[in-house]
C-alpha cells in the first residue's frame, strides 16, 4: 500500500508538472507600458504660506483656486512643455487603464527638476491608480529627478502671473532670495531640487523599495543574489544608506565620496525580470577651500559608467547570466539611451551642424555601444531625448541589444510605448500617440493675457498661432517650430544657410542639385517645378518632425518624396561636372540627414525576434490582444 501511494504521488507530480507546463505554454502575454519624459510639473500645487506675504496675484481657475504655471515664452524656449504634462499624463494612465495595462515603467525624468510639489505630485497620481485600478509602477531616476545627487536651492524665473507678468519663485537659500531685492520675487520652499534621498524616499512604493507584492527585488549592493529572498530580509538590506557608491579622486587619494545609486531588479510578476538602471553619473567638481559641487547628468549617461559606475555595469553582467540561468524573461530601462538614435546620420550631423548640435554630445560612443552588447542584455527602453528611435548595436558574440527610444509625453509627437512579450522569444512593441488630451487647452486664456502684456509692454513676443491647437498633438508640433525658431535655428545653424532657407523652396533646391543633362530630362523637370510649394522654413521643420519622431511624423508622402529625389539628385551630382560650392555641401548634407532618418529601422509598430536578433516585418496590435 505504502508504494502504490508512492507511485501515485510520483504520479500525480508528473501530472501536475505537465500541468504546469501546460499553462505557461498557454499563459497570456505580458504586456508592459513605458511613458517616459513626462516632467511633470504641479499646476495646481500650492506654494508655503509664508511665501505669499507679497501682493502677487496668480492665474485662477474655474472654482476660482491659484495656478502655478510657466509662461508660454518659457516653454517655447524649451525642448519640452511645462504645463500641460500635467493633462498628458492623466490621459496617458487612463488610457492605460482602458487598454487594462497593469505594469507601467517610467524611465525618468518624471518630474520637472524634482522639486518637492512636483515629486509629490507623481506620488499621488501613481498611488491612486494603484489603489483604484491594480497598476503596478516602476519608476527609475533621470537627469531632472534629482538635477544633483543631494537636494540645492532651486527655482524659476518665468511662473505666470494673471496679469501676464512673468514672476521668480525660488527656494530660501537660492542666492536670487538671499540677496533678493525685487518686490516680484517669491522664496518658497517648494522650489527646491531635491535630491536622490527624499526622491527615493517619496516614492519607495513605485519601485525604488521593495514591496510585499513583489515576487524578488534586488539592488547592485544586495547580498542575497543567487540566494532565497524574503520581503523582510530585502527591507532590511535595501535601506537607501546601503545603496552607495564610493568614488575617488585617482589624483588625490584618498578623497572619497559616496554616491547614491537607485538601480533595483524586480520580479512583479511570475517569469518577469524588469531591470532598472541608474545611468545618472553627476561627476564631483572640486575647488580648493569650497565644498564639493557636482556636474549635471544630461551629457554624461553611459558614456561615464565605466569610470564611475563600473560595479553597476557588472551587476547588469551577473542579471542578465542569471535570467538565462533561471529562464526570466528580462526586459530593462533606465533614462539614457544605449544605441545611436539618429539612424546612422551623426557624421552628416556632425558636418553640416558641428560636434555639439543635435544634441550629439549625448550619444553613446561606438565603444559604450560594444560594451552594454556585451553585456548580453537584449531589450532596452530609454528616454531623455525626446524622441521616437530603433537602434541596436550587435556584441562580440553576435548577440543583438536592441535599444527603443521612448518618446516624451511633453513634446511632439507625444507617445507612450508598449511592449508585449509571448513566450515564443517575440516582442511586439506598439506606439501610443496621445492626440487628444483633455483640457490640454485650459490654460490658452492665461497665455493669451501673457501675450497682451508683452504686446503692451513691447516685450519681444511669441506667436500666438500656437492657440489656434485643436489637439494636444498639433500643440506640441507647434511648439517644436517655436522652439525651432527661438532656439535650434540661431544657435545649431549656419546663419547663411538660415537665411538662405528662409528664401527660397524646394524646387529652387531640386534645380540648384540637378546636373545639366537632368535639367533638361522633361520627366524630372516637371517633378522639380511641382516642388515650389514646399517652402525651406517648411523643410527645417518636417527635419525635426523626423528627427523627433520618426515613423509617426506627420509628413505627407508627397513632401518625403520630393525630399527624397532631391538627394538623389544631390547624389548625382557628384557624377557631372558639379557645383561645389560651400552652399551646395551645405545641402547635400541636409537631404542626405532627411534621407536617412526617413529610411531608418522601424521605430512605429514593430516586432522584435528575441531568439533570432532581427526584427520581424509584422506587428500584431499590442492593444488589440486580450
Amino acid at each position: 500500500m505504502k508504494y502504490l501511494s508512492l507511485v501515485l504521488l510520483i504520479c500525480s507530480f508528473i501530472v501536475d508538472a505537465d500541468t504546469i507546463k501546460s499553462e505557461l505554454a498557454e499563459k497570456k502575454p505580458i504586456r508592459i507600458a513605458f511613458l517616459a519624459d513626462i516632467h511633470l510639473h504641479d499646476i495646481y500645487a500650492e506654494l508655503d504660506s509664508s511665501s505669499m506675504t507679497k501682493n502677487i496675484s496668480l492665474p485662477k481657475n474655474a472654482d476660482n483656486n491659484s495656478l502655478l504655471i510657466r509662461s508660454m515664452k518659457a516653454q517655447l524656449g524649451s525642448t519640452r512643455l511645462f504645463n500641460e504634462n500635467y493633462f498628458v499624463f492623466k490621459a496617458a494612465l487612463n488610457d492605460l487603464v482602458e487598454k487594462n495595462i497593469k505594469l507601467v515603467a517610467l524611465p525618468g525624468d518624471f518630474t520637472d527638476d524634482g522639486q518637492p510639489i512636483n515629486v509629490q505630485a507623481v506620488e499621488k497620481i501613481l498611488t491612486q491608480y494603484t489603489k483604484q485600478h491594480g497598476m503596478q509602477f516602476f519608476v527609475i531616476t533621470g537627469n531632472h529627478d534629482p538635477v544633483r545627487p543631494f537636494t540645492i536651492p532651486g527655482g524659476k524665473s518665468n511662473y505666470l502671473q494673471s496679469t501676464g507678468e512673468e514672476l521668480a519663485i525660488y527656494s530660501p537659500k537660492h542666492k536670487n532670495c538671499i540677496n533678493n531685492k525685487e518686490t516680484s520675487t517669491i522664496c518658497s520652499n517648494t522650489m527646491e531640487y531635491w535630491g536622490y534621498k527624499e526622491i527615493m524616499q517619496s516614492l519607495a512604493k513605485h519601485g525604488f523599495s521593495p514591496q510585499k507584492e513583489y515576487l524578488y527585488y534586488e539592488t547592485p549592493f544586495s547580498a542575497a543574489q543567487n540566494k532565497p529572498w524574503s520581503i523582510e530580509t530585502s527591507l532590511k538590506t535595501e535601506q537607501f544608506e546601503n545603496r552607495q557608491l564610493t568614488w575617488c579622486d585617482k589624483n588625490q587619494e584618498p578623497t572619497c565620496i559616496s554616491m547614491p545609486d537607485a538601480s533595483y531588479l524586480v520580479e512583479p510578476i511570475p517569469g518577469l525580470w524588469l531591470l532598472a538602471i541608474d545611468a545618472n553619473v553627476y561627476q564631483p567638481i572640486k575647488s580648493k577651500n569650497t565644498p564639493i559641487t557636482y556636474q549635471g547628468s544630461s551629457g554624461a549617461g553611459y558614456n561615464a559608467m565605466s569610470e564611475f559606475k563600473q560595479p553597476v555595469l557588472d551587476w547588469i553582467n551577473s542579471v542578465v547570466i542569471r535570467a538565462k540561468q533561471q529562464n526570466k524573461q528580462l526586459v530593462a530601462f533606465s533614462h539614457f539611451p544605449m544605441a545611436d538614435f539618429y539612424d546612422v546620420a551623426s557624421i552628416d550631423i556632425k558636418s553640416l551642424f558641428g560636434d555639439n548640435a543635435f544634441q550629439m554630445k549625448r550619444m553613446p560612443t561606438s565603444e559604450t555601444e560594444n560594451m552594454l552588447a556585451n553585456t548580453g542584455l537584449q531589450l532596452h527602453f530609454a528616454g531623455h531625448m525626446h524622441i521616437n528611435d530603433t537602434g541596436s548595436a550587435k556584441s562580440n558574440s553576435d548577440s543583438v541589444l536592441f535599444n527603443i527610444q521612448v518618446p516624451s509625453l511633453a513634446a511632439y509627437q507625444p507617445a507612450y510605448k508598449l511592449l508585449t512579450l509571448s513566450n515564443n522569444g517575440i516582442a511586439d512593441i506598439e506606439t501610443v500617440v496621445l492626440d487628444i488630451v483633455p483640457n490640454f487647452n485650459l490654460l490658452f486664456k492665461h497665455y493669451l493675457a501673457e501675450w497682451n502684456y508683452r504686446d503692451k509692454v513691447k516685450q519681444p513676443n511669441w506667436d500666438k498661432e500656437i492657440l489656434n491647437s485643436t489637439s494636444y498633438s498639433q500643440l506640441t508640433d507647434k511648439h517644436l517650430q517655436g522652439v525651432v525658431d527661438s532656439r535650434y535655428l540661431p544657435k545649431e545653424w549656419p546663419h547663411a544657410l538660415v537665411n538662405f532657407m528662409h528664401h527660397t523652396n524646394a524646387s529652387d533646391i531640386a534645380k540648384l542639385s540637378a546636373c545639366d543633362s537632368q535639367s533638361n530630362n522633361n520627366e524630372t523637370l516637371n517633378k522639380i517645378n511641382q516642388l515650389e510649394l514646399i517652402t525651406g522654413k517648411t523643410i527645417i521643420y518636417d527635419l525635426y518632425r523626423l528627427r523627433n519622431a520618426d515613423d509617426i511624423a506627420i509628413v505627407p508622402k508627397s513632401r518625403l518624396d520630393a525630399y527624397t529625389l532631391i538627394h538623389r539628385l544631390f547624389e548625382t551630382t557628384k557624377a557631372c561636372s558639379a557645383n561645389t560650392s560651400e552652399r551646395h555641401q551645405q545641402l547635400a548634407l541636409l537631404f542626405k540627414i532627411i534621407f536617412k532618418m526617413t529610411n531608418s529601422e522601424v521605430s512605429g509598430n514593430f516586432s522584435i525576434d528575441l531568439h533570432k536578433n532581427q526584427f520581424l516585418p509584422l506587428m500584431i496590435s499590442a492593444s488589440k490582444k486580450e
